[in-house]
């Protein structure tokens, strides 16, 4: 009851960052950098408070993934995928004569749907290939097959279509109803036990789980794809 008290406490001391904040945050630093995204992060859901400005860049080279980080009061970080709002650049053909003085571009290779595909459809491995000969990157495309076989279509595709973040649904790093292990800590005492979740959750956000042996509904943030962190008890 102690321990419950403290956390619950904790949570009313401070204002929980919304998705939606973290969007126009997102969309408003890329847009100071030339980049125009549309953040794949659910609006509702709620994420550890910030005392300071949030910091907000790209993982990689480019704005397909972005890392958003806060330092104070707690230290945490999600990575958010992003469709990257940037035509698509065919590949170019190949020139029958070559100048001695021209430097070969780099060559690119990206997953493609080998055969027309409709909306709801699980892809399996018959229908993706590996295509090469992108001279250009395509911003959201995928290079692995693994990163795609297994999700689902928002949307109908067609043949030699380069796969797209924006064509899957979203990759849910726990699925409700799922059992995960979660954490207490206080005192530098660990107490793990296990809990239900009540929700789909991405890592690094903050879903409802309930206790399997109490039925005591928590507030957990997710670390992977069986553990979560207890945050507070869930407020009625």
């Amino acid at each position: 009851m102690l321990i419950c008290g403290l956390i619950t406490g904790a949570a009313q001391a401070a204002e929980r960052i919304t998705g939606n904040e973290i969007i126009a945050q997102i969309i408003a630093q890329a847009k100071e950098q030339g980049q125009d995204v549309i953040p794949r992060l659910a609006g509702h859901k709620l994420f550890y408070p910030c005392k300071t400005k949030l910091s907000i860049a790209p993982k990689f080279e480019d704005w397909q993934t972005i890392n958003v980080s806060c330092a104070q009061p707690y230290k945490w970080a999600i990575a958010v995928r992003a469709d990257v709002m940037t035509p698509i650049i065919e590949p170019k053909k190949a020139k029958s004569k070559t100048s001695i003085n021209e430097v070969a571009r780099p060559q690119h290779s990206y997953v493609v749907y080998s055969a027309p595909l409709k909306r709801g459809t699980v892809i399996e491995a018959k229908d993706l290939t590996v295509q090469t000969g992108f001279s250009s990157k395509v911003y959201g495309g995928y290079r692995q097959v693994a990163d795609v076989i297994g999700r689902r279509l928002t949307k109908s595709v067609s043949a030699g279509v380069p796969s797209l973040a924006r064509h899957l649904e979203i990759n849910y790093a726990i699925l409700k109803d799922a059992i995960i292990d979660v954490t207490l800590t206080r005192s530098g005492i660990e107490i793990i036990s296990k809990a239900v979740a009540l929700s789909d959750g991405q890592i690094g956000e903050v879903i409802t789980v309930a206790n399997l042996e109490t039925g005591v509904k928590l507030k957990a943030l997710i670390k992977n794809s069986s553990e979560g962190k207890i945050i507070s008890k869930q407020l009625h």
